[in-house]
């Protein structure tokens, strides 16, 4: 039997890849438990639109929130000839332990990915912490939106990443191991921060390095942190982990953005 050829797309197949969630966590002490993903949202490869929400959400004594919501939209947009994705995780009254507050942690993106390009431009521009305090004291700190409009794609920021300018300086060793990534190669990633400058913290104890902020009697966190890779980033606007009397990993306001088009560019 002749095969039938099959009619060819006026544009190129676009697989949407994108997920926001308010909080999840796993604790260890003092107990095992983990916290399912709260107010979490996901996409099909086809796009559309997903929501949720929860309120009033606690666990014991230790984390809380008074609402999580998150919302993502994605499909074809004719005029710009482009694939797009809007996502959203928003958190406000959080509290975890009494030590970390916040009004309100959010984190929204926008990725457009058009027809020609072989990976999408992401920006994170409305990004914002209200009202964020450690032990009570105000964190203050601003985020570099500037930067990171000019570093929307993987190859971008390769590109930024060689010239050993701002870029390279927040992502050349964010967790200051002493050991410096070497430039990327197509398969790679990068690990960097939102946080322009450093954190100011007017806290007993209370130490920060480039964004990270380590807090004594209660653990580590990682503030405005994101993954960028081909096609992807991934981000978290609060990671933390709390290694005292509770001990626990989890994160705020994160997600993944992004999506493929077939056949490839």
């Amino acid at each position: 039997m002749a095969s039938v050829p099959v009619a060819s797309y006026q544009r190129p197949y676009f697989y949407f890849d994108a997920c926001s969630q308010a909080l999840t966590a796993q604790f260890s002490r003092p107990a095992d438990h983990h916290i399912d993903a709260q107010a979490s949202s996901s996409l099909c490869a086809t796009g559309g639109h997903s929501s949720a929400r929860v309120d009033n959400f606690h666990y014991r004594d230790l984390i809380s929130f008074k609402t999580g919501h998150t919302r993502i939209s994605a499909g074809y947009e004719d005029y710009e000839t482009s694939n797009e994705t809007k996502a959203s995780a928003t958190v406000e009254g959080l509290n975890i332990l009494n030590v970390l507050t916040a009004d309100l942690v959010a984190a929204r993106t926008h990725s457009k990915h058009s027809n020609e390009a072989s990976e999408g431009r992401v920006s994170m521009q409305s990004c914002e912490f209200k009202n964020l305090r450690i032990l009570g004291q105000p964190v203050k700190m601003e985020l570099n939106f500037a930067l990171f409009e000019g570093i929307q794609t993987f190859k971008q920021a390769q590109e930024a990443y060689l010239q050993k300018g701002e870029f390279w300086q927040i992502a050349k060793d964010p967790f200051q191991t002493g050991q410096e990534l070497p430039p990327q190669k197509d398969t790679g990633a990068f690990l960097c921060s939102l946080i322009k400058g450093g954190i100011e913290v007017d806290a007993p104890g209370v130490q920060t390095a480039g964004h990270t902020v380590l807090i004594p009697n209660f653990g580590t966190i990682y503030l405005a942190e994101m993954m960028i890779s081909h096609g992807q980033r991934t981000f978290s606007m609060i990671r933390f982990n709390l290694d005292a009397a509770v001990s626990a990993s989890g994160s705020v306001a994160c997600g993944t953005t992004n999506g493929r088009q077939y056949p490839p560019h």
